[in-house]
């Protein structure tokens, strides 16, 4: 049977309250035991006990943060639309935040963001700076052991002053960090990288050096490339230098300060972690591609040496340095790439710290412990092949 309505209307109008007493309008059903009346009492719509009373969707009033849609051309009806992120509700229609602002989404005003960065007192920070101090501890106690033993066989044979050199260079990496501790501001982004880079390239020019000495140990004194990395080492390794600080300077000189990258960021976000941008990418992958190169070339030249008989392996020690390097550098890339920017430079602070005491434990740990604890090994008779005047007599024979 079709649903019936019934219309009424009856009852006295009451002149003392100036209401109309309440008054059934309408029946909705299609069996008498399912009807329900609807009473309305004065200005307003009441129910009886047991009574139902339909909500209207054309006059419901929307939220904050939200505008009306209206529908099917009726200025009754209409949808209440939530406005999305990096917009905000006015009175018609979600209107875009200005530049610099952000907003979530239902949101009636946008805001400024606010700007974090890594601080002192960050657990990472201060985990990282105890490492940091442990590894600055070994660098100066390899020092003053190597520094007491410097006229022995081992000290020469391991490069002598080279030895420091390379020690500075994996200082200069630890200092390195404090520049993405704080606050990120135009002098510390000018110099984060650049640092970073030629201290690994002091670090690794002697070791490049060395690594071909031990391939190319039964040169002649008068072939050029014995002249390149006997007597001219100190040369070779001022032109290492000079050829990384070209490209530092190349870096420093394209980069744009920090305080013209913040004015002029893309906000998409209400919380932004502020750090050093690498731009532009060209210059700052010319830095580390030819710190790469340098990797690359010690792990090959050490790798493809001739194991001495009866005597110190010293190719082995220059081998798992650079192969350390390497490995950490597979793990970093990816790691860093896909990490959150909260987290980008506590996992490159790690990966610089991490690479520092790789390089100290595979070339001087096993040094130091010869000098200390075995200083009947430091002799000629273990380390006579890397002396260079031995070296000279080998060849002639």
């Amino acid at each position: 049977m079709a649903p019936t309505s019934r219309f009424v209307g009856h009852g006295p109008h009451n002149a003392l309250s100036g209401c109309w007493p309440p008054i059934p309008i309408a029946c909705f059903g299609d069996r008498p035991k399912k009807r329900r009346r609807i009473a309305l009492s004065g200005a307003r719509g009441s129910a009886e006990s047991g009574e139902l009373i339909p909500e209207s969707t054309c006059s419901r009033q929307c939220s904050d943060g939200q505008v009306k849609i209206i529908k099917d051309f009726q200025s009754c009806c209409f949808e209440c639309t939530t406005c999305p992120e990096g917009t905000y509700a006015n009175s018609t229609e979600c209107t875009s935040c200005p530049a610099g602002q952000w907003s979530m989404s239902g949101s009636i005003t946008c805001q400024h963001p606010t700007f974090l960065f890594l601080t002192w007192q960050n657990y990472y920070v201060i985990a990282l700076l105890g490492f940091m101090g442990l590894i600055i501890c070994l660098i100066f106690s390899a020092m003053v052991i190597l520094f007491q033993h410097r006229h022995t066989i081992l000290f020469v044979a391991s490069g002598g002053l080279q030895c420091f050199i390379i020690l500075l260079g994996l200082l200069g990496m630890c200092v390195s960090i404090i520049f993405y501790i704080g606050k990120p501001s135009d002098l510390k982004c000018l110099l984060q990288q650049p640092l970073l880079s030629l201290s690994f390239t002091t670090l690794l020019g002697p070791i490049q050096v060395k690594s071909m000495q031990l391939l190319f140990c039964s040169l002649s004194r008068r072939s050029c490339l014995y002249k390149l990395i006997h007597p001219g080492r100190w040369i070779t390794l001022l032109c290492t230098l000079l050829g990384q600080f070209l490209f530092c300077a190349m870096y420093v000189k394209s980069t744009q300060p920090f305080s013209v990258d913040v004015s002029s960021l893309d906000v998409s976000s209400l919380v932004i972690y502020l750090s050093c941008k690498y731009e532009p990418l060209l210059q700052f992958g010319l830095m580390f591609a030819y710190n790469g190169l340098l990797v690359l070339l010690s792990f090959t030249c050490s790798f493809m040496a001739e194991k001495p008989v009866h005597q110190y392996y010293m190719a082995r020690d220059i081998t798992l340095a650079m192969l350390t390097l390497i490995l950490a550098w597979i793990i970093f890339i990816p790691t860093y790439v896909s990490a959150s920017a909260a987290y980008k430079s506590p996992i490159q602070m790690c990966f610089i710290l991490s690479s520092c005491l790789g390089v100290l434990s595979t070339i001087f740990f096993p040094k130091c412990y010869l000098l200390i604890y075995k200083k009947e090994l430091n002799s000629s008779e273990y380390f006579g092949t890397y002396i260079p005047t031995r070296q000279d007599e080998k060849a002639t024979e």
